[in-house]
């Protein structure tokens, strides 16, 4: 997903109306590589493919874990590298999650939160109203494994059994994470702990745990301007209406008579739920308005 691209293919793709223009994507990009770039330095550690800043913790410790959980003989890679990997698989994460989201956005999104990926998570929610969303969704697996391809790591598969695992142990992760100095062994210890049977994932422990963070406290009340992914998902609700409509409609005369009247004066307001509005104002305007001829039938 470098630059934009990458293998990740979208089913909704945004307007290209509502694209900012490239010099300012490309200097949010930037700063949010900055900012990443800079969690690498605080982590000051041995960084090897596996440490990228996914994960269900702040970025920073997320690094550690992921460091921590890694092949010890493996070749330490470049901080620049890891840091562009590491933004491309935050933004696969929210893509995956907000289907409606702009790849520019998501980048936006993470520029607010100091590239937390929950916290990040969290706004998006916020700004959309999603009352029933849920983080403990069976969507947060193949979202964080994705993420992790996305971003190079050497086995995606066990990062998402790890982070499974951990997410029930958080509260003691950021514990020991937060320790000065960073308590290593203890880290290693939590990570490698093997109960029988495992527990159960608590993926809403980390989302708490997201509205507890200084990132999250600095931007509740940051202004954003969310038009442009509001509007995709008013869309796809009234193409659903629609369709749901034309299906309601006698399917013999849909055709001969209600498909131009539809597009006419089909709207979905008025006193009823949309579906029956946009029918009753198909029916009343067809009836008081008939069309002087049917169109002509396909082929002649």
């Amino acid at each position: 997903m470098s630059d934009g691209k990458g293998g990740l293919r979208r089913v909704v793709r945004p307007q290209t109306r509502y694209r900012p223009l490239s010099v300012e994507q490309d200097d949010e990009r930037s700063r949010l590589l900055s900012n990443i770039q800079s969690f690498y330095h605080h982590a000051s550690a041995r960084h090897t493919a596996a440490a990228i800043c996914v994960g269900l913790l702040d970025p920073v410790s997320n690094i550690l874990a992921n460091t921590l959980l890694s092949d010890e003989v493996a070749p330490p890679v470049d901080d620049a590298d890891l840091a562009r990997r590491s933004l491309d698989g935050l933004v696969a994460f929210l893509l995956y999650f907000f289907p409606y989201l702009a790849d520019w956005d998501a980048v936006r999104y993470l520029l607010l939160a100091d590239a937390d990926l929950l916290v990040a998570a969290r706004l998006i929610v916020a700004s959309r109203g999603m009352t029933a969303f849920s983080i403990a969704s069976a969507a947060s697996e193949p979202a964080l494994r994705l993420a992790a391809q996305v971003a190079g790591h050497p086995e995606p598969e066990r990062l998402v059994r790890a982070w499974m695992s951990l997410s029930s142990r958080l509260h003691q992760a950021v514990t020991v994470l937060s320790a000065e100095p960073t308590n290593l062994q203890g880290i290693q210890t939590l990570l490698a702990a093997d109960e029988e049977p495992p527990p159960a994932p608590d993926l809403e422990q980390s989302w708490s745990l997201a509205a507890s963070r200084q990132a999250y406290h600095n931007i509740t009340n940051t202004p954003r301007h969310h038009t442009s992914s509001l509007m995709r998902v008013l869309l796809h609700a009234f193409r659903g209406f629609y369709l749901r409509a034309l299906a309601r409609l006698p399917a013999g005369e849909l055709r001969t008579r209600f498909h131009e009247v539809i597009v006419k004066a089909g709207h979905c307001y008025g006193p009823m739920d949309p579906v029956s509005n946009i029918i009753l104002n198909t029916v009343w305007y067809d009836a008081v308005f008939p069309a002087a001829a049917p169109p002509p039938a396909k082929g002649t």
